[in-house]
């Protein structure tokens, strides 16, 4: 059976995905509380741990900006959220 890496596997979407696929593959839900997935050491013990065959991501960083309060102070912030997602 083919081992699936369901990242953000834990909530609403990835929960409702992982119901449909377990069926037919082994499952390995992922949240934010199992693998962080902004810190990169984390991420690559995961798949030297795991071995994985396909991978589906439904999680990011998720930081509460919108486009009309960018500030200079919060522009590292937004920054990392666009470039993990």
């Amino acid at each position: 059976m083919r081992t699936i890496a369901l990242f953000g596997g834990t909530g609403g979407l990835g929960s409702q995905l992982q119901e449909l696929l377990k069926e037919k593959y082994n499952v390995i839900s992922i949240g934010s509380k199992t693998v962080n997935v902004v810190d990169y050491n984390q991420v690559n013990e995961f798949f030297n741990q795991n071995k994985v065959d396909i991978v589906i991501n439904l999680s990011g960083y998720n930081f509460d900006c919108f486009a009309h309060k960018y500030t200079e102070s919060n522009y590292s912030e937004i920054q990392k959220q666009i470039d993990i997602n």
